[in-house]
This record gives structure tokens, C-alpha cells and sequence, in this order.
């Protein structure tokens, strides 16, 4: 099955069960943030590359997530989740000759607009174990490119560049959470839970190195995936909106 229509079935699916509650529902708003953290556990790791008898080492580093959200608790048990979120990542690309390291950054940033259902399991009065599942949509402003260049005692220039080239503007990927969350009617809400963004590819990366002996042209695809621990804070919750059919 295309992956594109498994995103369109999950995301009509979320819609659908919105709609099929006859349940009292109410709208919760509040932000969040997420630190961004490579593990080996969800595959997010340094990726070794030999050319020439030079190691490039693709290596994924911290960043984090930044946003607001909007709920809309269709129970107590089930809600269905949107917003919009800043996304900030870097990876370093390390060229290794003759133990000599050249090291070559550059930071991700894009927006990401989520579409999530949650369910919850009451453990206590006020807290709740959450389990959520959706998509989200990455928005990639543009392409990627950054370069570092040194000359040599003998007034030779060398480079060392990479163009990261979006594979489209907008991609869809999975995202999945767990969770714990504390509940007062007064306060508001306040979450605590792992996250783990699936992506698919965002970037093909064109790694240029060159100098006096070496001229080395290849393409690499940097890990798109990340972990993440979110703390969430969701304002007092507010009723929800709905039209009344006057009686006649």
C-alpha cells in the first residue's frame, strides 16, 4: 500500500471518530518543548563513510522542538490533537584524513504541523498514562548548503562542502508518544513523555571534498528520524463550540 494513502486513511480515520462521539467535548490549548536527543535505541546514530582512506562520519546532534498545540477532548479517554511546531536540529559531517578532522555543520530548521489522536488510561484521580498516534507534515523552507575552505603552507586551497537538497516542501511521517499527564479542572494540564518522530527522507546530501591529491564527489542521506522528551502545558479546559437546532 502507498505509503501517502496509509497517512490519508490514518488522518480520516482521526476525523471520523471526532465526529462519531455524542459526548460533551471541550478544547484544551497550550504549548510545549521537546529536546531533540540521538539514540542508538531509535536508530539515530553516527553513520561512517571511508573514501580514499578518508572516514566522513555523519553524526547527528541535539536541537529541539518548540510549539503550541490544540486539543479537543472528544472524553476524558480520547482526544484528537493538532498545532504547529519549530523544529531546530543540526548534524555535523567530520572528514578524517591522517588523523586530521576538518568539521562541516549545518542546522535543520522547518515547521512541522501534527494530526494525532490520543487515548488515555486513568490511573489515579488525577493522572492519567497517555498513548498517542499520528501523522505529521514537514515543511522544508529550502536547501541546505555550507562550506569550509583553509589553505595549506604551501598556499594550496582545499574545500570541504555540503548541499543538502529537500526532496520536497512538504513530507508526511509518523509520530508516536507515551506518556504521563496531570490533571486539575483549575490549573490545567501538565504532560510528560517520550516522542518519536518516523520520517521519511527530508534531504539527499552532495558531500564535496577536494584538495591537491583528492577529489571526492558523493551523495549521502542524513538520518531523518529523532527522539524526543516532551513537556507539555495545556491551559484549563474550555466547552466546545456547538450550533443548537432551535425548537419550533
Amino acid at each position: 500500500m502507498n505509503r501517502f494513502f496509509q497517512f490519508f486513511l490514518l488522518s480520516a480515520f482521526i476525523f471520523l471518530s471526532l465526529y462519531s462521539s455524542g459526548q460533551k467535548k471541550t478544547v484544551v490549548f497550550g504549548i510545549h518543548i521537546e529536546p531533540v536527543i540521538p539514540s542508538r535505541m531509535f536508530r539515530i546514530q553516527t553513520e561512517d563513510i571511508v573514501k580514499d582512506d578518508i572516514t566522513f562520519s555523519i553524526i547527528p546532534k541535539t536541537g529541539y522542538l518548540f510549539g503550541t498545540h490544540l486539543s479537543i477532548n472528544v472524553s476524558k479517554r480520547f482526544t484528537i490533537e493538532s498545532g504547529i511546531n519549530l523544529i531546530k536540529r543540526r548534524i555535523d559531517i567530520q572528514g578524517t584524513e591522517n588523523n586530521y578532522e576538518s568539521t562541516l555543520g549545518f542546522h535543520i530548521h522547518n515547521f512541522e504541523i501534527p494530526l494525532a489522536s490520543t487515548f488515555y488510561v486513568r490511573l489515579s484521580d488525577k493522572l492519567y498514562m497517555g498513548q498517542t498516534v499520528g501523522v505529521s507534515f514537514q515543511m522544508l523552507p529550502s536547501h541546505l548548503t555550507s562550506r569550509l575552505q583553509w589553505v595549506d603552507s604551501a598556499g594550496t586551497s582545499s574545500k570541504f562542502e555540503q548541499l543538502s537538497y529537500r526532496r520536497n516542501w512538504l513530507v508526511p511521517s509518523f509520530k508516536g508518544s507515551i506518556g504521563f499527564e496531570y490533571r486539575t479542572e483549575e490549573k490545567g494540564y501538565i504532560y510528560l513523555g517520550a516522542v518519536y518522530h518516523l520520517f521519511t527522507q527530508l534531504y539527499n546530501t552532495r558531500i564535496t571534498y577536494k584538495t591537491t591529491v583528492i577529489d571526492e564527489v558523493f551523495e549521502v542521506k542524513p538520518q531523518s528520524d529523532f527522539f524526543g522528551i516532551m513537556l507539555r502545558y495545556s491551559f484549563a479546559p474550555s466547552p466546545m463550540l456547538q450550533n443548537k437546532k432551535k425548537k419550533k
